[in-house]
């Protein structure tokens, strides 16, 4: 695959060709009367195909009308989905793609992630089009982190991949499919060092979308927005409430707080979140070296399971 260099000159995008210097397509990404993009910023391991699942659900309740497209297309290693391996012959360059998928009749509403947002050719599209965002973190960054591991999303070097008795895995991500229990193996002089960097990415992510022109969006947490599917606790479900408000108004949607709740109450208490102790393979070992650290309070030591039936409606 040749090597492109892209260059923004007065509002068009040029794409060269490195290996003949040759100019390949002249794209003019033009305004659009069609509905705007929705993008949500968020990453692999964050919960985002939930995220992603009731941000569509909210915006049809909400009166729009949401077209039924993947879910990364931006993603290249998920090519089922990546709108680089489409439109071969209709858009030699990947900002013309970019165009054609989300210039639709019906609202698209798609996964970013930094790559995305730090993709000059795909930025000047995004902007053409009117595109809202949004911009969501996992809070918990001990569970980003083992869910990287386990899924084998990050390219880490000493923590790995175990089963049961402490053998390495690879293909983490068949245990979405297959049931298998696959533990995370922390190497303990690291852990401290990964968390911080995690934490530190949020912010950086706020401060890309508004450094390229998304001053309006917001940072929710998936705590805040997600809580409520393990707890049967009112203000849970309210805080879910109004931090689902917060993601619609980011989006340029104007909430309606009774329509939210309706359709929340839904998945109140449907899920459980287990105990680290049964993911994370030497978990006396890394709660030792948590301990007294800022970190330690991501650990779960139990199940978080709901104890009630669904809570009566706000």
């Amino acid at each position: 695959m040749s090597q492109m260099i892209v260059l923004l000159l007065t509002g068009t995008l040029l794409v060269q060709d490195i290996s003949g210097l040759k100019m390949v397509k002249n794209f003019q990404a033009e305004p659009s009367n069609k509905p705007a993009p929705r993008m949500i910023h968020q990453q692999g391991c964050e919960r985002s195909s939930f995220v992603q699942t009731i941000v569509r659900d909210l915006m049809e309740l909400h009166g729009y009308e949401v077209e039924p497209t993947q879910y990364e297309p931006f993603n290249p290693y998920n090519p089922q989905e990546y709108i680089g391996s489409w439109y071969a012959d209709e858009a030699p360059s990947f900002a013309e793609k970019a165009y054609l998928f989300l210039n639709r009749n019906k609202t698209v509403v798609f996964k970013s992630d930094s790559v995305l947002v730090d993709q000059p050719t795909i930025i000047p599209v995004l902007q053409k089009l009117g595109t809202q965002a949004v911009a969501v973190h996992r809070r918990n960054k001990l569970d980003w982190l083992l869910c990287k591991i386990r899924d084998e999303f990050a390219d880490y070097e000493r923590h790995k991949t175990v089963d049961e008795s402490g053998q390495q895995i690879h293909d983490g991500m068949a245990r979405r499919t297959d049931n298998k229990t696959l533990l995370a193996y922390i190497d303990k002089e690291t852990i401290i060092k990964d968390l911080q960097d995690l934490s530190q990415e949020p912010m950086w992510r706020l401060k890309r979308m508004h450094r390229y022109g998304w001053d309006k969006s917001q940072l929710l947490s998936t705590s805040e927005l997600l809580d409520y599917e393990w707890s049967n606790k009112k203000q849970h479900l309210s805080r879910a409430v109004g931090a689902w408000g917060q993601v619609m108004e980011s989006l340029d949607v104007q909430p309606d707080a009774e329509k939210i709740a309706q359709y929340l109450k839904q998945h109140c208490g449907k899920r459980r979140q287990s105990s680290h102790g049964k993911i994370i393979y030497n978990f006396q070992e890394v709660q030792e070296t948590l301990a007294g650290t800022a970190f330690a309070a991501m650990l779960r030591h139990d199940d978080y399971v709901p104890k009630k039936p669904l809570m009566p409606m706000l």
